[in-house]
């Protein structure tokens, strides 16, 4: 079974909570494992809207190379620059991982050195699910709306 790493930026939770809760459902829908995150930590939910809080004793950077070092795949979500984020995709293409970024736009991605091209995908918020869908569901006998 594969393993997905979806790392997004707390500040950016807003915006990014629904689009990661339906890379979660996607991935884990076509028998891909999740890896451990700081959602199972940190994330709480306050009217209706996704809430960071900081778990005590919980090493966040630690968890993140962690994640990244036992998953095939990093999922990024971008809609706004994250330092932590591109830090976290640098240190996941230098490690030779596949890497799906979501983002708005390439210039988010500005000083990113993309090595490896062949190792990074590259969506925006537009139309990522279909193109998510067509290439990793594409083979599978599950189906996912």
């Amino acid at each position: 079974m594969k393993t997905v790493y979806i790392i997004s930026g707390v500040k950016n939770l807003g915006v990014e909570y629904q689009h990661l809760q339906w890379l979660r459902m996607f991935f884990l829908n076509i028998d891909y494992r999740l890896s451990e995150d700081w959602i199972h930590h940190s994330l709480s939910i306050k009217n209706n809207k996704p809430r960071f809080s900081s778990a005590p004793n919980f090493d966040y950077m630690k968890a993140a190379t962690d994640g990244i070092n036992d998953s095939d795949l990093l999922v990024c979500l971008i809609s706004e620059s994250s330092t932590f984020v591109l830090t976290m995709l640098r240190y996941a293409i230098h490690k030779g991982k596949k890497s799906i970024v979501i983002c708005k736009n390439r210039r988010q991605l500005k000083g990113l050195e993309y090595g490896n091209s062949y190792l990074l995908e590259i969506y925006n918020f537009a139309n990522y699910k279909e193109k998510i869908r067509r290439k990793y569901a594409e083979n599978r006998c599950h189906r996912f709306g």
